[in-house]
């Protein structure tokens, strides 16, 4: 655990409380963990056709990484870094669900903006928070609005990959869910 006791050591600064602490390093955890979801995604994706979608996780993943680099480098960046990368999750996800047809396509791309609200109480500020979650509202919108466009530009694609698609989103995101629930149980006691 000495690799967890430098990080948290890392981004702190000094006044932060326990929590504060606790918070930065999780987040920098999850944010890492999500970096490498998004690049395997990407690649599934990719090679299944999906260029635009697969493309869009594959830049993504590449900008989490920069970021947590920056917030290693420059403790100090956390709340807006931690802004920044809730915003491009909800872009990221926007993109790459549209680009691979929408609603219809059953891959359940949009899914994962679901851990924006989530990780905004968990990670963020108070006052980001209801900014967050206007924007997660605002995806579901737009997502809606354009679903004819995406679903008129679906690509074919094979049941089987679907199937794994769709299910492996939602195993993730459920055991994702589940952690940041434990943690906020962690937190309570």
């Amino acid at each position: 655990m000495q690799i967890l006791d430098h990080l948290e050591q890392r981004l702190a600064l000094p006044g932060d409380s326990e929590t504060r602490r606790s918070q930065k390093k999780s987040g920098f955890i999850v944010v890492f963990l999500a970096a490498t979801i998004a690049a395997l995604d990407g690649l599934h994706l990719y090679r299944a056709g999906l260029t635009a979608s697969g493309l869009t996780f594959l830049i993504f993943s590449a900008l989490l990484f920069f970021l947590l680099g920056v917030l290693y480098v420059v403790p100090r960046s956390y709340l807006p870094g931690a802004v920044l990368i809730l915003v491009l999750t909800l872009i990221t996800n926007l993109t790459a669900h549209l680009a691979g047809g929408g609603y219809t396509s059953g891959l359940s791309i949009l899914v994962w903006i679901f851990l924006t609200p989530v990780f905004a109480v968990l990670f963020a500020g108070r006052r980001e928070v209801l900014l967050l979650v206007a924007a997660f509202a605002l995806t579901v919108l737009i997502a809606g609005l354009f679903e004819d466009e995406a679903h008129a530009n679906m690509p074919q694609l094979d049941p089987s990959f679907t199937t794994i698609e769709s299910s492996t989103n939602y195993l993730l995101l459920g055991l994702i869910l589940a952690g940041a629930a434990l943690y906020l149980f962690n937190q309570i006691e």
